[in-house]
């Protein structure tokens, strides 16, 4: 065997023990509760700023305004470019317009709903418990003392059809969201407290 190839197999196995170590409980574990060391306390109120880039257009998109969760529903208030609104509960997530339903989708019509609305809640709120169960840590870092970047998998095959990485990221509390779509869109989502 050359030397070359004794090196290409020593670097072979490394990295499939390195992946069984990043992959396995334990490390899943540790790298939750990393983060959740973190983590001071949820945010439950504050602004966005989300940009969406479509496939296919030459521009994202732009949008802000302010978020709060109570008791279990998201409400994403969007002022600019438009006023709506968002509410996102643990079993349907509605759309309203000045002050009118426009739709609603609930879980038991549409199973994805549920799971996307798990993903929005602990997301945003940084419920680290929840995030555990929906995604996979495939890399943490901590770019700075106190703060940290997570990028997440997720574990479900229908979350998991529909978006392919999230990252998270964050000091005290979540500050930042990007999500990779299936179909090629991206969504970043910039978070501040309430002031």
């Amino acid at each position: 065997m050359t030397p070359r190839a004794q090196l290409t197999g020593l670097l072979t196995r490394v990295c499939v023990v390195l992946c069984c170590l990043l992959c396995s409980p334990l490390a899943q574990a540790d790298a939750w509760a990393r983060v959740a060391g973190h983590l001071a306390q949820p945010l439950t109120e504050g602004e966005f700023t989300q940009v969406k880039h479509i496939a296919g257009l030459p521009l994202p998109l732009h949008s802000e305004g302010r978020f709060a969760i109570v008791q279990s529903v998201l409400r994403w208030q969007t002022r600019t470019p438009f006023a709506s609104e968002l509410r996102i509960t643990p079993t349907e997530v509605s759309h309203w317009e000045e002050g009118i339903q426009v739709w609603q989708a609930d879980a038991q019509a549409q199973p994805m709903v549920a799971t996307l609305a798990q993903v929005m809640l602990s997301l945003v709120a940084g419920d680290v418990d929840a995030m555990a169960h929906l995604f996979r840590v495939k890399n943490v870092s901590e770019p700075a003392p106190g703060c940290w970047q997570l990028a997440l998998q997720p574990v479900d095959a229908l979350l998991a059809a529909h978006i392919t990485q999230v990252h998270v990221n964050g000091c005290a509390t979540v500050t930042g969201l990007a999500f990779t779509e299936a179909s090629g869109d991206r969504t970043e989502i910039s978070l501040s407290p309430a002031q």
